[in-house]
C-alpha cells in the first residue's frame, strides 16, 4: 500500500507540473499576444502623433519658410487638387512669398544692383512707376496688392509668354487651369500646323533659368492634361487637399457690433456722416436724415441696411479672415496657416463671368470664337 500510494503521489506531482507548465506557457504567450498588440497600437499612434506635429512644423508663414523654400527651389510648380480644395489659393500664397522675397533682396541691395545691374534696376523702377507687379497672370485671373494706399495690379500674361514681349529678370508667370490656356490637344495641332509662336513658348519653359531666370506656377486638376511640350521638361507638384476658412474671434466680435449698429444706427460705420450732411442743403433734409439714422435700418432702409452689412461683412474678411491648408509635398503632408496680408488680391468671379458673357441678354450662345497665340 504505501509502495502504491508514493507512486500516486508521484503521477499527482507530475500532473500538477504538467498543468502548471501549460499554464505558464499559454499565459506567457496570451500575455506576449497582447502586450505586442498593445505595443503595436503604442507605436502606430507615436508615429501618428510624430507625423501630425511634423505637419505643423512648418506652418507658419515667415521669410525663410522651410517648407515654401523648398518648392520655390523648382522653377515649374503646378498646384493639383480637387475643386474647392485650395490650389489657386496656395499658388497665390506662393507667388506672394516670392514676390516679398524680390522685394526684400531689391531693398537689401539696392545700391549694388544700381552700380552692377543698372537695366534690373531700371525695370524694377517703371513697374513701382506704372503701379505694376512683375507678375504676368493669365487672362481669368488678375492679381492686386495695395500698398501705401496705392494698388499694384499683376500684367497680362499672353504677350509675354509669346515672346512679344521683355519679361522682368525673375518674373512669375501664374496660370489658372493651366490646360485651359495650354491643353495637350495643342501638341497634336502643332504638329499639323507648326507655329513659331508655340515654339518659342516651349523654349521658354525650356530655357527659363537662363531667359528669366523665374518661376512657372500653374494650378490644374490633372498634370496629365496639360501641353506636353511644357510637361516634357518636368515640373514639381503640390497638392492642396483641403482648406478651412474662418474669421478670428476679434474679427468676429468686431463684425457683431458693427452689424448691431447697423441694424439701427444705418451708415454709422460705413458711410462719412460729415460729407453726407454736407451735401443736404436744408436744415429739414439735415433733420430728416438724423432721423433716418435713428430709425431701425432693417425695416425701414432694407436695402441700405443688407448693403451696408456685405460691406461690413467684406471689410471684416479682408482684415481678419484666416486659412489653413493641408499640402502634400513629395510625398508628406503639411499644413499651413496664413491670412490675406500673406496673398494677393484676386477675383474668385473670374469664370462666374466668363460663363455669363458666352451668353446674350436673353440667355442664347454668342458665336464661339477661337482662341489662339497668333
Amino acid at each position: 500500500m504505501a509502495r502504491g500510494g508514493g507512486v500516486d503521489i508521484i503521477l499527482r506531482y507530475i500532473l500538477i507540473g504538467i498543468s502548471i507548465y501549460f499554464f505558464v506557457t499559454m499565459f506567457s504567450k496570451l500575455f506576449i499576444f497582447y502586450w505586442q498588440k498593445g505595443y503595436d497600437e503604442r507605436k502606430k499612434k507615436k508615429e501618428e502623433r510624430k507625423q501630425e506635429k511634423l505637419k505643423w512644423k512648418y506652418a507658419h508663414i515667415q521669410n525663410g519658410n522651410p517648407l515654401l523654400e523648398r518648392i520655390i527651389s523648382n522653377k515649374f510648380i503646378i498646384f493639383k487638387g480637387d475643386l474647392g480644395k485650395g490650389k489657386t489659393l496656395t499658388m497665390n500664397l506662393t507667388s506672394h512669398y516670392i514676390w516679398q522675397k524680390l522685394v526684400f533682396e531689391n531693398q537689401k541691395n539696392n545700391r549694388y544692383q544700381k552700380i552692377m545691374n543698372p537695366e534690373y534696376s531700371s525695370q524694377w523702377y517703371n513697374l513701382e512707376k506704372n503701379s505694376l507687379l512683375p507678375i504676368y497672370t493669365s487672362p481669368n485671373l488678375d492679381f492686386v496688392k495695395n500698398i501705401k494706399k496705392q494698388a499694384f495690379k499683376s500684367q497680362d500674361l499672353i504677350p509675354y509668354i509669346t515672346l512679344q514681349k521683355q519679361a522682368i529678370y525673375k518674373a512669375l508667370f501664374i496660370v489658372d487651369e493651366f490646360s485651359s490656356l495650354f491643353p495637350k490637344e495643342m501638341y497634336q495641332e502643332n504638329q499639323r500646323n507648326p507655329s513659331p509662336v508655340v515654339d518659342e513658348m516651349k523654349e521658354l519653359f525650356k530655357k527659363n533659368r537662363h531667359y528669366t531666370n523665374g518661376w512657372i506656377l500653374g494650378t490644374e486638376q490633372d498634370g496629365e492634361d496639360i501641353f506636353i511640350g511644357f510637361r516634357k521638361n518636368g515640373y514639381a507638384v503640390v497638392t492642396a487637399l483641403g482648406t478651412i476658412v474662418k474669421t478670428s474671434k476679434k474679427g468676429k466680435i468686431i463684425r457683431w457690433f458693427k452689424n448691431l449698429f447697423n441694424t439701427f444706427l444705418p451708415g454709422l460705420f460705413t458711410v462719412n456722416l460729415k460729407n453726407v450732411f454736407e451735401k443736404e442743403l436744408f436744415f429739414k433734409d439735415k433733420f430728416l436724415l438724423v432721423f433716418k439714422l435713428l430709425l431701425p435700418s432693417y425695416v425701414f432702409l432694407p436695402y441700405e441696411f443688407y448693403t451696408r452689412k456685405q460691406i461690413i461683412n467684406n471689410k471684416i474678411k479682408e482684415k481678419y479672415q484666416q486659412y489653413q491648408t493641408l499640402l502634400d509635398f513629395e510625398g508628406q503632408k503639411y499644413y499651413i496657416r496664413f491670412s490675406n496680408k500673406d496673398i494677393f488680391q484676386y477675383d474668385t468671379r473670374a469664370y462666374k463671368n466668363e460663363y455669363k458673357s458666352k451668353f446674350d441678354k436673353n440667355g442664347n450662345r454668342k458665336l464661339i470664337q477661337e482662341n489662339n497665340f497668333e
